[in-house]
């Protein structure tokens, strides 16, 4: 394209049968060009991209789509450069799909990429390299980069390249981190460990959030830093250690992870919903289009996956908890009962995370005064059951369990309170925030030949 003008000052020194020339081979290098920017998909549809599974990028003059299914060759979805690829790029931020940056991808590599074939042989290692950051969080050679946004001129970001700002492009991030003048001085490492973080908690849990921008902030003294959740501070505190310790990138990506595993479920939006549907849609079809929208929501799924996640409990293994509300949509449509239900398929799950080293499950239970005050307090409205607990009743079963934690806290275990299955979700919560780490486990979560030992009782 940038030949043209050449091509018409070459021609206006020679003679008309000269321009004439020229002019007829202006026309076909513009139909030359169009394949660099064009695609079996028109420019109004990028909708294709909800199938793939990363975009491979080198800057913004090329990209690469691809599907990927465990076990399988990734497949090509598109190839472009130039202005296609600019978009696809941009799609694929919109779609908070994962970009990588591969320094050997230019323009004479997309022959081998051909849309709808697997990918050439000489791309295997490159692109295993780059899957295998995606699924299994393991640190692979350079050429290799998470892409976190591009920015106003033109050129993608890596993780290891300092601090993002995601406003301009964004809006207001769901998790960002404020430093002061010590702690900024190593954004790099920051930055490189909080991947690693961010990764290991998508791993842990099933929540995948963007990468975490690293302000450096002057109004906080040097040491100091702020967690924020959607812009509104969650945590500030101090890390007070020597600035060569390595331990101080460590403490500060530690306490983030603490909150995200508290308050991750507070992030889980549709976007997110949306986005594990769509990698179940890719293996089981049948199941997806069973719910939805025919009888159960986005909205009710969403509410079922934050409970869970608010209970610190893993959504990663979408298709399973999908099953258990197909199977209990005709008893009821509620999301909190429909999360119970959820629970009791999960219940040796539960036992594995909650038993000691001897396979005890050690459980703090309720007196029967008090289940009975607790149960009285269980209202129902509507159809909609919530707990009416007086002030001063809750204020006395909050001091009688921390008096029976106290008591169990000398035999140097970990115990869960457990409770009758119409009691359980309404417990979790009156405890959730004085006690943060405490699970509330129900008799009917309680798997076969699990032995429980009771180490308290809850009585006032």
């Amino acid at each position: 394209m940038s030949m043209s003008p050449q091509t018409g000052k070459v021609a206006s020194k020679t003679s008309r049968k000269g321009e004439q020339k020229a002019s007829a081979a202006k026309k076909p290098s513009k139909k030359a060009a169009s394949p660099r920017t064009s695609s079996k998909v028109s420019d109004d549809d990028l909708g294709f991209l909800r199938r793939a599974e990363a975009v491979l990028v080198n800057g913004l003059e090329v990209a690469v789509a691809l599907a990927y299914s465990p076990g399988s060759t990734p497949v090509v979805l598109c190839a472009e450069q130039g202005r296609r690829a600019e978009r696809i790029v941009w799609a694929a931020q919109t779609l908070s799909l994962p970009i990588l940056e591969i320094v050997q991808l230019d323009a004479e590599q997309l022959p081998l990429f051909e849309p709808g074939r697997e990918i050439h042989e000489s791309w295997y290692r490159i692109a295993a390299h780059a899957l295998s950051m995606l699924y299994k969080s393991t640190p692979v050679p350079e050429l290799v980069r998470f892409v976190r946004l591009v920015d106003g001129r033109g050129r993608p970001r890596s993780f290891a390249t300092g601090a993002v700002e995601f406003e301009d492009v964004l809006g207001t991030p769901p998790v960002s981190v404020e430093l002061g003048a010590d702690l900024s001085q190593h954004v790099a490492e920051l930055n490189e460990t909080m991947e690693h973080m961010r990764q290991r908690v998508a791993l842990e849990t099933g929540l995948v959030l963007p990468p975490i921008p690293l302000k450096a902030t002057a109004a906080l003294e040097s040491q100091r830093y702020v967690i924020k959740f959607r812009d509104v501070p969650l945590l500030e505190g101090e890390i007070d250690l020597p600035i060569d310790t390595p331990e101080r990138l460590y403490a500060l990506q530690n306490r983030l992870k603490q909150l995200l595993h508290r308050h991750g479920w507070e992030l889980l939006g549709y976007l997110e919903v949306e986005t594990h549907l769509e990698r179940v849609r890719k293996e089981n079809a049948g199941l997806v289009q069973a719910l939805f929208p025919a009888q159960f929501s986005v909205s009710g799924l969403r509410q079922v996956l934050r409970n869970l996640l608010r209970e610190q409990l893993s959504i990663r293994d979408l298709a399973p908890i999908l099953e258990v509300i197909l199977e209990n949509l005709p008893r009821s449509t509620d999301p909190d009962l429909l999360t119970e239900c959820v629970r009791i398929a999960y219940s040796r799950s539960l036992y594995q995370k909650f038993r000691d080293d001897e396979g005890y499950l050690n459980a703090i239970v309720f007196d029967s005064a008090v289940e009975r005050t607790l149960l009285d307090a269980v209202t129902d409205t509507g159809g909609v059951r919530w707990m009416d607990l007086p002030p001063d009743d809750a204020l006395r079963v909050l001091q009688a369990l921390e008096t029976a934690l106290k008591q169990v806290s000398r035999l140097n275990i970990t115990p869960v309170v457990l409770s009758s299955p119409a009691l359980r979700r309404f417990v979790a919560r009156l405890v959730e925030d004085v006690f943060p780490d405490l699970a509330v486990l129900s008799y009917s979560e309680i798997a076969p030949l699990t032995e429980v030992r009771s180490v308290g009782t809850i009585r006032y």
